[in-house]
Parts: C-alpha cells; sequence; structure tokens
C-alpha cells in the first residue's frame, strides 16, 4: 500500500478551524498532503505537500494520527496507508489562506462541515480521525 501524508493545521477566525484543500479529482475537501515520495519520510512528506498545496512553512510537524485514506481504486481497495501530522506554521499565512494552483480552493472548515461534506468517504473519513482524536 502506498502511503500519503497530511498536514492538521487549526486556525481561522476562532483556532478550531481546520485548513483545507479541496480536491477537484475526488470532489472532497481534504487536508493539505499527498504521495510519500520513494525515500522520503512522511513528516518530511507533510511539509513538504504543505508548502507545495498552499505556500505555508511548518514551525513542527507532529505525528498524531494513522489510518487507511478514503480514496478508494477502481478495485475498491483504500490506495494509500494516511500518515496525519499536527503542523504550525511559521508567518502570518494563515489569517488570508492561499492556493498556490490557480483556482485551488484553499480555506478554514468547521469539524462539522468536514464530517457531514457531499463525499460520503471522506465525511466517514474525517468523523473518525476527529473521533480518534478526541479520545487521545
Amino acid at each position: 500500500m502506498k502511503k500519503a501524508a497530511l498536514a492538521y493545521v487549526l486556525g481561522g477566525p476562532d483556532d478550531h478551524h481546520v485548513l483545507t484543500v479541496y480536491n477537484h479529482k475526488y470532489g472532497a475537501f481534504g487536508m493539505p498532503g499527498g504521495k510519500v515520495e520513494d525515500g522520503e519520510d512522511p513528516q518530511m512528506a507533510c511539509v513538504r505537500e504543505l508548502r507545495e498545496e498552499t505556500a505555508a512553512c511548518a514551525f513542527y510537524a507532529s505525528p498524531i494520527h494513522e489510518s487507511p485514506t478514503y480514496v478508494v481504486s477502481a478495485n475498491g481497495e483504500r490506495e494509500h496507508w494516511c500518515h496525519v501530522f499536527e503542523v504550525e506554521i511559521t508567518d502570518t499565512w494563515w489569517t488570508s489562506p492561499r492556493g498556490v494552483e490557480p483556482n485551488q480552493l484553499v480555506g478554514w472548515c468547521t469539524r462539522e462541515f468536514l464530517c457531514t461534506q457531499p463525499h460520503e468517504e471522506a465525511a466517514l473519513w474525517f468523523r473518525r480521525f476527529f473521533s480518534d482524536l478526541d479520545a487521545r
């Protein structure tokens, strides 16, 4: 199974929103992140992907969760094992999130929104993620 790394960044209007990127390919909101490249560890991939997708620089990235991702392949199997890192960003970027690519939606979402978004698999993944996070 391939590895993926995600950045869990809290902030926004009340420091309780989650930084998200809309993935047009899957039609879902998710945390910044992506594939762990050959020879790369998940923490480094998390920091790299955060920078590539949002231009934000990570101050630290601490592992907080692992699980299969919501992305399902054509044969119905989970495509990636997901490593999630709690990330603090270094600059004032967080007050006005922006995407790096044209038409990329980047912003702050509430937990409630992520758990009830129209993409059912993504919403289920977020419900499990937040439940595990709250149980820690």
